[in-house]
């Protein structure tokens, strides 16, 4: 059951972040039905496919950091 919840979590967290659950499904060779029942939080994921969940999820936040420094260093830079 808690597998169940961190997927939920992780998964509406990626969609909050702009990742497509298209995208979500393809690198858990899944259907997107299957991603949608998980964001619902009425089926889980094996504990490999959490584990690639969590990693597309760490690269999505990565890329996120990185994007949220570019636009604070055009703001100094429009600001000086």
């Amino acid at each position: 059951m808690k597998k169940r919840k961190n997927s939920q979590a992780i998964v509406n967290r990626l969609v909050d972040l702009g990742c497509p659950v298209s995208v979500i499904a393809d690198y858990l060779s899944v259907k997107d039905q299957h991603i949608y029942q998980v964001k619902r939080g009425a089926v889980g994921l094996s504990s490999m496919k959490f584990e690639r969940l969590q990693s597309l999820y760490d690269t999505y936040l990565q890329k996120e950091v990185s994007r949220q420094e570019m636009e604070d260093k055009l703001k100094e830079r429009k600001s000086s």
